[in-house]
């Protein structure tokens, strides 16, 4: 309020610069010149600026430098162009450091600079102003300015009171602007008498003396005279058009009605004031104002006046937040209602006021189930801790309780649980649920060991609940993933158990699902086929589901021996869900062909065949057909199958199959130089497989039959080395014995594959033991190792390429999480280029634009993501998707993505859309969607907490963009305070706002 009006009686002032005398008659030029300054030293300055322009003219030499300084200062005084004021002042200083005008030229143009209000460069002149040579009035405005100046600098001490002690001894108005300052100084320090002797002098002032009662109004507040104040205003802008603009007046009047209980006229005056300010309103006015609107009911009016109020850190700020919460209540604005209340819980104030403070958050974040960071169970335990004694401790522990269960920050549960030395059974409960939804967490981010932990620690604490079973579910999945299928299937039995009689829990179909699948990998089929049969019988699941449980039943029942009920079950899978049917039908083709039934397996084939071209089992459909016209005799059309395979599909293990069952076709019917042929082909182009061995030995039976073995040893030698000897039985069985420990996860799995790859550096099955080795080092996280196992595997160009894919798929992660973007798009790629390798052709599409994103190549990961089903995208990817349209400046086509992965924000990809199509609403300057859509996400809050943060700060921004700094504000210290890592980029983005 000070600063405010010492600018407005300095804008008034003008600079006043002598003229000196002339005492010779001056030349026609010189003449314009004096004229000129003149003018100046009368504030004509049009006229001023007239006359130096037409000295110019005339040639004038003799004062160029002085002219040039005058007309840049009327210039700006005129309101023309003020930016020459620096160059001529330097100029003139510089052309004559010994003038006796080098003290004014410096004050006109510190004085410029004050009413600039450039401070830092004015206060680098003032101190190099030597006072001795200046007049009366210019010593008055010196003493004046500088004083002014420090008071700006917040240095309203002994000195700058001499200052204006000095400045007040002019008569004139430098002299009255002074005792305005002083009396303002003497004021701020508390000095009132002294303030009153000094205004006193100015009543005789006409000009001053409604400032002289304006300060005196201010007096008799600050002595809690309040009707005295009161009545001075009221009498001051009853007469005077000015003072009811007064801001200083105002504020004085609304403050003397607020103690007066004068409701309309603290809102009315109050309210102008504030009007007039801003946000520089005092925490005090605003609380007067805001508190006044909130006991008349008005409590949208009361919310920007109490916000502003909380700027206070002590006792005013905290009751204004107490108010601005309820306030805010009443609107229906939770989430900002539960950032005030937290200001006043958290500040060093009084204990009720920090009482009243947490009960407010404790209760608005039961009632609405909001708590982020962990709130509701900090407060609660905090409380409890702080008022041991308060009538609400017993409601405080019911809400701690069931903060346990409605907060999404699990860790900070879990680390208040381990606090209580003495659980009760409810709180074990909730621990046990706690651990359950942290297991949960970890498992959908890719930590199976870490969620498997948690999960065995929510087990440990025995059946406490719900959750009980809801941990056996999960950790079941977990085993299951990690190949132990029996712990998998006795999770699944604990379950199921645990569920009893109870038909409409939620897992339980899918249960007898996961334990059918468990039992039927543990080659356990008598139970696997009780599971699956049990939740058929359930039928209510969904159909792809009901037909692969009918699937498994068949295989189960071929596993037993049991064809004609195999085939029935392979039949009523296909019946369940016709148009995923490419594997039952398959299936069928198979039994059907161990009964030898070949006309009507071929013709399940051909049905697979056209009812699925695009199948990933096609290859293997024509090869199964082919096999069944051979043993039927129908070699024509056994030799189309098998042809067509080898041409479909040429680096698969079909067509490698599909090449020895031709060249033993050929054989078979007399056509043996196209077997040789053939087999030549198998091993020229496969010498890395298992089918080049055999291909080799029925090349040497052929030339052996033929009587050829001359011919036959030519072509062997001729292979140099390439061809791989059929493997010994002792080879076999030595990685067949490592391939089962590497599958079982024993720790000796290791030394095993490196003694089978010592012993055999050419064996058969050494790109399996690369594969295993590689594996292992990756999970060990022997990175580097398993980056050159892999990128060696891929490499080498005699192994087969559907060998490859495996190790394309882990080469392009890698090469992906090193940040070689573009190497792990050629990577991925090329598995999406390999033949057989449809079953993981979704998985390399997702890594292909997973790499195009990263690397920026936004339309190359839109291409690559066309290849997918668009509602049925994995939401990863969908997220890649949006990502990419948003990049690319596609707004509506991102913004719809984003909206649909927002409907569940209990996912990671879910929480960062829900902050990108916020942000996205906030770019498009649509403010109140982009708000909406924030105060949702934080009301209901996610676990994961780096998008909540991110959500905070983004409304934080909104609130800024609306102009409300306050409510931004306490937005960004909620966050600072309960936001607990310090990792991540947020405190700095919190740093930066704040």
């Amino acid at each position: 309020m000070k600063k405010q009006i010492w600018a407005a009686l300095l804008l008034g002032g003008s600079m006043i610069f002598p003229v000196g005398a002339q005492n010779k008659a001056a030349e026609p030029a010189e003449h314009l010149f004096h004229e000129g300054k003149e003018m100046f030293v009368q504030r004509n300055y049009i006229g001023a600026l007239d006359r130096f322009r037409r000295y110019e003219q005339q040639g004038g030499r003799q004062y160029a430098i002085e002219a040039d300084y005058y007309t840049a200062v009327a210039r700006y005084m005129a309101g023309v162009d003020p930016s020459f004021v620096a160059s001529a002042t330097g100029a003139f200083l510089e052309r004559f450091p010994e003038s006796l005008d080098r003290s004014r030229v410096m004050l006109a143009f510190g004085r410029l600079l004050v009413e600039q209000e450039d401070y830092r460069r004015a206060g680098s002149i003032f101190p190099e102003i030597d006072d001795l040579t200046l007049d009366d009035e210019d010593l008055a405005a010196y003493l004046l300015y500088y004083a002014y100046l420090r008071m700006q600098d917040g240095q309203s001490d002994a000195l700058t009171e001499q200052l204006l002690i000095g400045a007040a001894k002019n008569k004139g108005d430098m002299g009255s602007q002074a005792l305005i300052f002083l009396s303002s100084m003497q004021i701020e320090d508390g000095r009132l008498g002294d303030a009153e002797r000094t205004l006193a002098a100015l009543r005789e002032r006409p000009k001053f003396a409604d400032d002289a009662t304006a300060y005196t109004a201010e007096i008799h507040l600050l002595r809690g005279e309040n009707r005295e104040a009161a009545d001075i205003a009221d009498r001051l802008m009853a007469r005077s058009a000015a003072m009811r603009n007064r801001a200083q007046l105002l504020r004085v009047a609304g403050n003397a009605y607020y103690r007066l209980g004068d409701a309309q006229k603290t809102m009315d005056y109050l309210s102008s004031y504030s009007n007039q300010v801003g946000d520089r309103i005092a925490p005090a006015d605003a609380y007067a104002l805001g508190v006044t609107y909130f006991k008349q009911g008005m409590m949208a009016e009361s919310m920007r006046p109490l916000a502003a109020a909380t700027a206070d850190k002590g006792e005013l700020g905290a009751e204004a937040a107490l108010y601005l919460g309820q306030a805010r209540l009443s609107e229906g604005l939770h989430s900002e209602a539960l950032v005030a209340f937290e200001m006043a819980a958290t500040q060093q104030v009084s204990k009720p006021v920090r009482e009243v403070g947490m009960y407010n958050m404790a209760m608005l974040m039961r009632s609405t189930g909001q708590s982020s960071f962990g709130q509701a169970v900090r407060v609660a335990e905090g409380f409890l801790n702080e008022f041991p004694r308060s009538s609400y401790r017993e409601q405080m522990a019911s809400i701690l309780t069931e903060s346990y269960y409605t907060g999404k920050d699990y860790a900070s549960s879990l680390r208040s649980i381990e606090k209580i030395s003495r659980p009760t059974e409810s709180i074990l409960a909730a621990k046990q649920f706690v651990l359950s939804r942290m297991a949960a967490e970890r498992e959908a981010a890719g930590y199976d060991a870490e969620a498997l932990s948690l999960a065995t620690k929510s087990i440990a604490l025995g059946n406490k609940g719900d959750y009980y079973g809801e941990a056996l579910f999960l950790r079941g999945g977990l085993h299951y993933r990690a190949d132990a299928f029996d712990a998998s299937a006795a999770d699944y039995r604990a379950y199921l158990a645990t569920a009893g009689s109870d038909r409409d829990a939620a897992n339980l179909p899918l249960a007898y699902y996961r334990l059918g699948y468990s039992l039927f990998n543990a080659e356990r089929y008598d139970g696997a086929l009780d599971a699956f049969r049990e939740y058929v019988s359930r039928n209510n699941g969904a159909p792809e589901l009901m037909a692969d449980a009918h699937a498994r039943i068949g295989d189960c029942r071929y596993m037993k021996r049991d064809f004609a009920g195999a085939r029935e079950s392979y039949s009523a899978a296909y019946r369940a869900y016709p148009s995923g049917g490419d594997y039952v039908l398959l299936r069928r083709a198979r039994l059907e062909g161990l009964a030898k039934q070949y006309n009507e397996q071929i013709a399940t084939l051909d049905k697979l065949i056209q009812d699925f071209p695009h199948s990933r089992h096609l290859t293997t459909a024509l090869y199964e057909k082919g096999r069944g016209a051979v043993l039927s005799g129908k070699n024509a059309v056994a030799e189309q199958a098998f042809n067509a395979v080898v041409k479909k599909s040429p680096e698969s293990r079909e067509a490698r199959q599909s090449s020895l069952q031709l060249g033993l076709l050929y054989y078979n019917t007399g056509r043996t130089q196209d077997a040789i042929r053939t087999y030549k082909r198998i091993i020229d182009r496969y010498p890395r497989s298992e089918e080049t061995a055999v291909a080799l030995a029925d090349l040497r039976s052929i030339y052996l039959e033929e009587d050829r073995i001359d011919e036959y040893s030519a072509y062997v030698s001729g292979l140099d080395g390439k061809v791989t000897v059929a493997p010994s039985e002792t080879e076999q069985l030595t990685f067949l014995a490592a391939e089962r420990k590497y599958r079982r996860h024993q720790a000796d799995a290791r030394r095993d594959l490196e003694n089978y790859l010592s012993r055999y550096p050419q064996g058969s099955d050494r790109h399996k033991a690369e594969l295993y080795l590689a594996d292992l080092d990756y999970q060990a996280g022997n990175l580097e190792a398993a980056y050159a196992r892999y990128t060696s595997l891929v490499g080498n160009a005699g192994l087969p390429e559907d060998y490859k894919i495996d190790a394309r798929l882990r080469l392009g992660r890698m090469q992906h999480e090193k940040g070689e973007y573009k190497a792990a798009m050629k990577t991925y790629q090329s598995v999406l280029d390999t033949d057989g390798a449809e079953a993981v052709r979704d998985q390399a599409v997702g890594g292909l634009a997973e790499a195009a994103y990263a690397s920026k190549d936004y339309r190359a990961a839109l291409a690559a993501l066309d290849g997918l089903p668009k509602d049925d995208m994995p939401r990863p990817l969908r997220l890649v998707r949006a990502k990419s349209h948003q990049a690319l400046k596609q707004n509506a086509e991102a913004l719809k993505e984003y909206t649909a992965l927002a409907q569940d924000f209990s996912t990671i990809e879910g929480a960062e859309a829900v902050v990108m199509q916020a942000q996205m609403e906030m770019e498009a300057k649509r403010l109140a969607g982009a708000k909406a859509i924030l105060e949702k996400f934080i009301a209901k809050s996610t676990p994961h907490q780096y998008w909540l943060a991110r959500g905070f700060i983004l409304l934080s921004d909104v609130y800024r963009k609306e102009g409300d700094t306050f409510t931004a504000r306490q937005y960004l210290e909620s966050l600072l305070n309960n936001y607990p890592n310090h990792d991540d980029d947020i405190h700095e983005m919190i740093a930066d706002r704040l």
